[in-house]
């Protein structure tokens, strides 16, 4: 019997065997460039057998996720799949075919070791097509294209773009944080609800307030018992606080030469600290907080992490960012991280 590499079975899996891959909706096809995409590199493909009404802006986005196994207290096994890795592009369709160019970061899981790629396409017609795709490890993935590198550079390109159309440079200008370095020290404030931004704040007020009205109902209810109010109304005093943090909170975050210090602040009073030691950070990342393709209402939202040599995250400021804000964010503060 023939004996076959993990990548070979994935090239020769029917699903993508030809190169060309149909669409399940659409006669959209989808012709893998790279055949396969890496891991610690490039996913490049051509979509084809457009019509004029998929003219305009389309959300194009790629995917992995893992499948997580875990087991209960009584033994019995669970699955649940949890994003590994995800990035959107907004890009133009004015031809009856267009260009798809995604960098993979290299700590991704490839398809052979149990990552699920799929590259989605919204498109202004309303019409939405799925394809899964192949991501392998080879010899030719290279390993210094992270999460962090592939943020710098995106951010490089995007700024080149925008300087090439008038009045580009406004959005950059319009920066939700303040960012000193001096002495070797880097030093980052921001607050979770800049002027003119969107935040999760209009929402968990209307949840705050329908949970308060659901404490009130059984509290009238089951006749006011002491566990009922402890339990309802502490959420509550939790809600509120984070709703007030939203809106009038601040996140400090301090990078020297030993550590990086995040302290997240409400009227001067510090309700959560957490160090982390610069020698453990390889880098910044946006991080993409929508789940699904959006569109020009509802655009895309980031927060920026740090992360780990172990590839775990850190959450030093909830500042709801745009895309290209995040990169340009995660891209200052990789450089001044490599800097020492």
């Amino acid at each position: 019997m023939e004996s076959r590499t993990p990548t070979q079975s994935v090239l020769k899996d029917d699903r993508w065997a030809s190169g060309v891959l149909l669409g399940k909706e659409s006669k959209i096809k989808l012709h893998l460039t790279t055949f396969p995409g890496l891991v610690g590199g490039t996913f490049r493909s051509v979509v084809m057998g457009l019509t004029p009404d998929y003219f305009g802006e389309a959300n194009v986005t790629v995917t992995c996720s893992v499948l997580d196994s875990s087991t209960s207290a009584d033994g019995s096994n669970h699955n649940s799949a949890g994003i590994d890795f995800q990035e959107v592009e907004l890009l133009l369709v004015d031809d009856l075919k267009f260009d798809i160019l995604f960098h993979i970061p290299f700590e991704a899981h490839a398809t052979e070791e149990g990552g699920v790629w799929q590259l989605i396409m919204q498109f202004v017609n309303g019409a939405t097509e799925i394809f899964d795709i192949p991501m392998c490890r080879t010899r030719e993935s290279n390993s210094e294209i992270t999460a962090a590198h592939i943020a710098s550079q995106r951010f490089d390109q995007k700024k080149q773009q925008q300087s090439e159309v008038k009045n580009a440079s406004n959005e950059i200008q319009a920066e939700p944080y303040t960012l000193e370095i001096a002495g070797g020290k880097l030093t980052l404030q921001s607050s979770p609800s800049p002027a003119g931004r969107p935040t999760f704040a209009k929402g968990l007020a209307i949840f705050t307030g329908l949970w308060v009205v659901m404490t009130v109902f059984f509290y009238w209810l089951l006749d006011g018992p002491l566990n009922l109010v402890l339990v309802f109304g502490g959420f509550t005093v939790f809600m509120l606080i984070c709703l007030i943090f939203l809106l009038y909170g601040t996140s400090h975050c301090i990078i020297d030469r030993e550590q990086m210090v995040s302290k997240h602040k409400l009227f001067g009073c510090t309700l959560n600290s957490r160090k982390t030691d610069r020698g453990k950070l390889t880098g910044f990342s946006p991080k993409l907080l929508t789940t699904a393709p959006s569109n020009k209402k509802f655009p895309f939202q980031y927060w920026v992490i740090g992360l780990t040599e172990n590839n775990d995250s850190r959450i030093f400021s909830f500042t709801i960012f745009g895309q290209n804000e995040a990169r340009m964010l995660a891209k200052k503060l990789s450089d001044f991280l490599r800097q020492e």
